[in-house]
């Protein structure tokens, strides 16, 4: 499609980050953080007006920072976690009645915290590990107009495995379950309510199994 044939412009983005990664205690304590400030020009906002998508340009700007945790206090044994933050706001995103609105941006919830503990030593001739992580997500909008019925309230998300692995790692077995307190949250959703419908789609539930590779 020429470029002179589209509706929106290119978006344009200056972002401004400052970092830190550090190591301490003998290299068993790692934290890394980070803050930005990321300043967009003709962001390009998605929006239905009536039933027919569209793409709008609109000023935005984003501030946030995320802070990363590893520990290892005793062999074999890893625990870390990690924490983000973004405050968000588009401008003008074009809504159902012809005006515009500010918005968040959407899937980007406020604030998440991901964990992970693993433990692994030594058997028979190989490795076993026993993992447990998850993930914790705030409240958030699923679509670039914020509608209400694109809310998503704050879930958490946790998974568990256990796994061993021959001395060269070349022979992996394992059994894990995904989403073990079967947490029911939505990963998608678009508003068609003027056709009497709204398509919705959700993260999968509880799931087990187990897995074996091997490597050549």
């Amino acid at each position: 499609v020429p470029n002179e044939n589209l509706k929106h412009g290119p978006e344009k983005l200056k972002s401004y980050e400052l970092g830190l990664k550090t190591q301490l205690l003998d290299d068993r304590l790692r934290v890394n953080a980070a803050v930005y400030h990321y300043d967009y020009k003709d962001y390009q906002a998605f929006s239905l007006l009536g039933v027919t998508p569209q793409v709008a340009n609109s000023d935005a700007k984003s501030d946030g920072g995320e802070i990363e945790v590893t520990f290892v206090p005793v062999e074999g044994l890893m625990l870390s976690g990690g924490l983000s933050y973004i405050d968000s706001e588009v401008d003008a995103v074009p809504d159902v009645f012809g005006g515009t609105l500010k918005a968040e941006f959407p899937s980007a919830p406020r604030t998440s915290i991901n964990l992970l503990a693993r433990y692994e030593w030594p058997m028979l001739g190989g490795r076993t590990a026993v993992q447990v992580d998850g993930k914790w997500n705030d409240d958030q909008f699923l679509e670039g107009t914020n509608s209400q019925v694109s809310f998503e309230p704050s879930y958490s998300v946790w998974n568990g495995s256990v796994s061993y692995s021959t001395a060269n790692d070349a022979l992996r077995f394992s059994v894990w379950v995904k989403n073990f307190t079967d947490e029911e949250y939505r990963v998608y959703n678009l508003d068609l309510g003027q056709l009497g419908f709204i398509e919705q789609v959700y993260a999968p539930p509880r799931q087990v199994g187990a897995s074996v590779s091997y490597r050549w």
